[in-house]
């Protein structure tokens, strides 16, 4: 959180080597509960994918695939049905995204977007469709790309509807504008700019609320009809 992506990796990596070291001493134990052995695989797989996140922040995108799919591996080793296994597919889809290796990089991100489909994972959906969007986008096929945006962003602003609080609105609505940029991109490649100019209008009108909603306090009461 701090910025310094290295020294997480260092951390991880030793927490790494702590539970990997459990999960060989369950595994050869006697008369150990499989729940247990269960609970220390699900532990080293989380650990992976942090390592992953880690290394990819910290530029190593060797060392964050080899991360991801060890993780991936362990899950399919062992049989677990891990709620990190989206994310894995998802760092994997990404880095493979930023070499523009497309073909891999669309082979993981649909697992990904498949996965959190099926778990019912709002964030990992929304990440995996938004990146799908960007593959398509990059390889010129934007006609393709538009729905894949489009799913991310009635998700965001059905969910951020549902926010009471201006700041917690504020705040959810931050990360999100890229894939608000992702859609209009698209719809601009496709030749559609009223569509892109509507998206744009609908970002900067979220963006300007957030903004009014946290710095004016706006009438109550009698006031109010006045207004």
């Amino acid at each position: 959180r701090d910025g310094d992506a290295q020294k997480a990796v260092e951390y991880i990596s030793y927490s790494l080597q702590v539970q990997e070291s459990r999960l060989t001493f369950f595994s050869t134990a006697r008369r150990v509960n499989p729940q247990v052995i269960k609970n220390s695989q699900q532990f080293v797989v989380a650990t992976l994918e942090r390592l992953g996140t880690a290394h990819q922040r910290a530029g190593n995108a060797a060392e964050a695939i080899k991360s991801f799919e060890r993780g991936i591996h362990t899950i399919k080793e062992s049989g677990l049905k891990s709620p990190t296994e989206s994310n894995l597919y998802q760092g994997l889809g990404q880095l493979y995204l930023n070499q523009k290796r497309y073909p891999r990089a669309l082979e993981n991100l649909q697992k990904a977007l498949e996965l959190a489909e099926r778990a019912g994972q709002v964030p990992p959906i929304q990440r995996a469709s938004s990146d799908i969007g960007n593959v398509f986008l990059q390889t010129q096929r934007p006609a393709e790309a538009i729905p894949y945006f489009k799913k991310p962003i009635d998700t965001i602003e059905s969910t951020r509807s549902l926010l009471v609080s201006e700041e917690l609105r504020s705040s959810f609505f931050e990360d999100k504008g890229q894939i608000y940029g992702g859609i209009i991109l698209a719809h601009l490649a496709a030749n559609n700019v009223e569509e892109a100019f509507n998206y744009n209008e609908r970002a900067r009108s979220r963006a300007f609320l957030d903004i009014l909603g946290s710095r004016v306090q706006l009438a109550r009461g009698g006031l109010l009809n006045e207004e």
